[in-house]
């Protein structure tokens, strides 16, 4: 028991003993765990910066356009100022929407005021854009939820990786003493918590983002249904 002691304040005193010294003295494999992990953190704080910027603005820019388009009384002078609110999903499958919509006018001027399948054409045209507009919202999402899930998995195997290290020197040492097994133990616990560090805000920013996602989506059907209506008054 005196003898742990013993080697407990040894290491205690011991100034080398730092996080520094211990990841130079890493074994390679646990040293490329901790750069891919590091890697893995820029990657998604980049991600998390970037696209809450630009939801940020789909968000702002969708408000707006839908104050724009309810307090404006012609589509028409709607469409000439939604390119102020070109960032919002909803502006883009208007545009589109309205783009058809003057094909399906110019169609039933040709064909004497009835045209085949005009509201089904402007319907496709909302829907098609929408997949766009969300898919193009959702990039670099899957890579958030790839680390989310990844990261831990990945600090485990330096974690484990460092305790084998730490068995094999005892079996080297023939001793089980802290100054063996402590600097092995050290590197596998430097692991687990760069894994969680880089697993858990890609987790809560993951979860953020889904929902902005989903808000954003239900804007487009809430507004694409009550733009079709507005189609069938003004078509019927």
């Amino acid at each position: 028991m005196e003898g742990h002691v013993v080697h407990l304040v040894t290491l205690a005193g011991n100034s080398e003993l730092g996080i520094a010294h211990l990841l130079l003295q890493a074994s390679f494999v646990v040293k490329l765990v901790l750069i891919l992990l590091a890697i893995a953190s820029i990657m998604c704080w980049w991600v998390i910066f970037t696209k809450w910027r630009e939801l940020s603005r789909a968000e702002q820019d969708t408000k707006g356009f839908l104050e724009l388009f309810w307090g404006t009384p012609h589509i028409q002078q709607a469409y000439e100022q939604s390119d102020q609110f070109q960032r919002s999903p909803v502006v883009n499958c208007f545009q589109k929407a309205f783009i058809e919509l003057n094909k399906v006018k110019e169609a039933r001027t040709r064909h004497g005021g009835e045209a085949s399948g005009d509201i089904d054409n402007v319907h496709r045209a909302l829907k098609r854009e929408q997949g766009v507009q969300m898919a193009h919202l959702s990039e670099r999402t899957s890579l958030l939820a790839t680390i989310a899930s990844a990261g831990p998995f990945v600090g485990l195997f330096g974690t484990v990786w460092g305790i084998m290290d730490a068995f094999l020197n005892i079996a080297k040492e023939g001793n089980a003493t802290l100054t063996t097994v402590a600097p092995p133990i050290a590197e596998a616990l430097v692991a687990t918590a760069i894994g969680l560090v880089a697993a858990i805000p890609a987790v809560i920013a993951y979860n953020v983002f889904y929902n902005k996602l989903r808000s954003l989506d239900t804007e487009i059907d809430t507004f694409s249904n009550d733009f079709l209506n507005i189609i069938k008054r003004h078509l019927g």
